[in-house]
């Protein structure tokens, strides 16, 4: 199997994740952003996914920033449930590794990965599902990250 022909990568930069203002908005339906993620509304599989930065040093900058944000909020009641420190992904350029598991063939009410993106990119309504919520301590750095999405 060919992984680089099924495997999508979608780039972006944090400081440009659209505005949501009651989860009216996210990412593949704001008009300049979906460029970015609407083929992935055709992953319909079990997928594995992780997000990457440009290099090791942004990954630990950003894991700081993480690490600030769940030290700062994790008391208070709008506290988005994100990922536990990562004692053990130092010197990478990796953020965050994740599986989607759900098949719309073994389900038919699966929906999509994008959903599950929405949750790490932090455009989901309910802030005690875990993901990264990268609009919620993130929106402000600007660094260029990369989401890769392979199904199995």
């Amino acid at each position: 199997m060919n992984i680089k022909r099924i495997l999508k990568s979608v780039h972006f930069i944090l400081s440009e994740l659209p505005e949501s203002n009651n989860w009216e908005n996210h990412p593949n339906i704001d008009p300049i952003f979906k460029r970015h993620v609407e083929k992935l509304d055709t992953y319909k599989k079990d997928c594995l996914y992780w997000f990457s930065c440009e290099d090791a040093e942004k990954a630990t900058m950003l894991n700081n920033a993480l690490n600030q944000y769940r030290a700062k909020y994790s008391e208070r009641d709008d506290y988005r449930i994100v990922p536990t420190t990562n004692k053990h992904n130092s010197n990478t350029n990796i953020i965050y590794v994740g599986v989607r598991r759900g098949s719309t063939a073994k389900n038919p009410k699966c929906t999509n990965i994008i959903g599950r993106i929405n949750q790490h990119l932090g455009y989901y309504e309910q802030r005690k599902t875990q993901g990264l919520q990268l609009l919620h301590w993130a929106k402000d750095v600007d660094i260029n990250m990369t989401l890769h999405v392979s199904p199995f």
